[in-house]
């Protein structure tokens, strides 16, 4: 990337669905995945309840993304987990995480751009 930074997708599902799918949606991520939860539940990611689901954010988060043409395709895996996003430093420690609330709730870029100038810095 031009930025001198790697991304990463981590994610559970299937490996065959990695292999087909992840450089066409994402091109230039690497994208790992499992079977299970274990990294979720090694990072303190939790499943969204019901309430998530059901909630103002979320209902705003989908009417959003639908807006911005990205509308959700299949799904594979528990799609109840809530997403978190993480910087890495190249000394590997965590330099910045980011917990969802719900599981259409995600960082704003800018955020995420403004930590990976400072580690470049």
């Amino acid at each position: 990337m031009n930025a001198g930074l790697q991304i990463v997708a981590v994610g559970q599902g299937e490996p065959k669905h990695i292999v087909r799918y992840c450089h066409k949606i994402v091109p230039g991520v690497d994208c790992l995945v499992r079977d299970d939860t274990t990294a979720y539940r090694a990072y303190g990611i939790h499943r969204a309840g019901f309430k998530d689901f059901i909630s103002l954010d979320m209902a705003k988060a989908g009417f959003r993304a639908a807006l911005g043409g990205n509308i959700q395709g299949e799904t594979t895996g528990d799609t109840a987990m809530k997403p978190a996003t993480f910087i890495v430093g190249i000394d590997g420690l965590i330099q910045y995480t980011y917990y969802s609330a719900h599981p259409g709730d995600h960082p704003q870029i800018e955020d995420l751009l403004n930590v990976a100038r400072q580690l470049k810095a």
